[in-house]
């Protein structure tokens, strides 16, 4: 059956969201702004690119296929899927999160249901084994999706892929990725949401749009591709922070699940995630929408204690856990006046 597209509570649809981004410990150093928009290029040819994924399959070695789940988590054909991209170690992030804008709620008959997207962490990787902690995690948040693969940088691209298929079979009406370094005023999404036309909800793709990009072809830096994987302008895409997309686009991007016919199966990853995901949506002929209420790169620091600041905004990049809860704390505020 058809997927019904993310519209506003008038039309009785579902509805999807993303939110794509870095952990601060992820960011490459002082004076490279990899987001950025660096000077456009013509582009060209490259000959090899067939190379890209030998060098992909160097710079990170896939473990094993996906493998857990949360079967239950969408039962209720939630309105809005949180998917936040984390790692092992960020407990205190998940915790904060599950306190504030990452809360599962029921707000005008519409669920919001949460799950945190995560890879492996082995030892090889200088990372503690903390599979104990986060199995008991997972037992009493039941929010914990883990596939075999090691959770790094450049893997970011296959954790959207990965996440993309888990949405068309397990929770096809919602989604919502993103990053826990971000706040994200879920209200004003909801709001947003239930504001769209059926017409302009189906294929929604917004966020802090980049249209004019190139890659970072020096060694030093920790975004570097190599001119053999991408050479010119990069498509539009949304960077940094985060996102918000339906769950019709969602579905168009991944099916039919797992093939080569998908458009998921025919770019090949990228090691760069928001990049990546701009080049999918570039292969459905779609441009994604510049949003003045996502501010991947933060807003202007004399602004930044100003609570009224917060409140048009839909996610602001980045956070830190006790950031968010203040943040997150004055915004529920019966008596704010902005």
């Amino acid at each position: 059956t058809t997927q019904p597209p993310i519209t506003g509570a008038t039309h009785g649809a579902r509805a999807a969201a993303a939110v794509a981004g870095r952990s601060p410990a992820e960011l490459p150093g002082r004076g490279c702004r990899c987001d950025r928009p660096s000077r456009p290029r013509r582009a060209r040819a490259v000959p090899g690119q067939d190379m890209r994924n030998e060098w992909w399959k160097s710079k990170n070695k896939v473990v094993g296929n996906p493998d857990d789940d949360q079967p239950g988590k969408c039962a209720k054909q939630p309105f809005l899927l949180l998917a936040i991209k984390s790692l092992t170690s960020h407990f205190d992030r998940r915790q904060v999160i599950w306190e504030s804008w990452g809360k599962e709620t029921n707000v005008g008959n519409q669920t919001v249901v949460r799950v945190f997207l995560l890879g492996q962490t082995p030892a090889g990787d200088n990372h503690p084994d903390l599979s104990v902690e986060l199995k008991f995690e997972s037992e009493k948040h039941q929010d914990i999706l883990m596939w075999n693969y090691r959770d790094t940088l450049f893997n970011l691209s296959l954790k959207e892929v990965l996440l993309l298929r888990w949405v068309s079979t397990s929770c096809p009406n919602a989604e919502f990725k993103g990053d826990d370094d971000v706040f994200v005023n879920t209200r004003h999404i909801l709001n947003h949401l239930n504001s769209l036309s059926k017409n302009k909800a189906k294929d929604l793709f917004i966020g802090d749009v980049i249209p004019s990009a190139a890659p970072r072809q020096d060694k030093k830096l920790k975004y570097y591709v190599p001119e053999v994987l991408y050479t010119g302008v990069y498509p539009p895409y949304a960077g940094g922070g985060g996102f918000l997309y339906s769950s019709h686009l969602a579905l168009r991007l991944v099916q039919p699940p797992g093939s080569e016919a998908s458009v998921t199966g025919q770019v090949l990853l990228y090691p760069i995630d928001a990049v990546y995901t701009g080049m999918c949506l570039q292969k459905l002929g779609l441009i994604p929408e510049k949003h003045k209420g996502f501010r991947t790169f933060d807003i202007e620091e004399k602004n930044r204690n100003n609570i009224c600041s917060y409140v048009g905004l839909m996610l602001v990049h980045s956070r830190k856990p006790q950031e968010m809860i203040d943040i997150w704390s004055r915004l529920q505020n019966a008596y704010l006046s902005c």
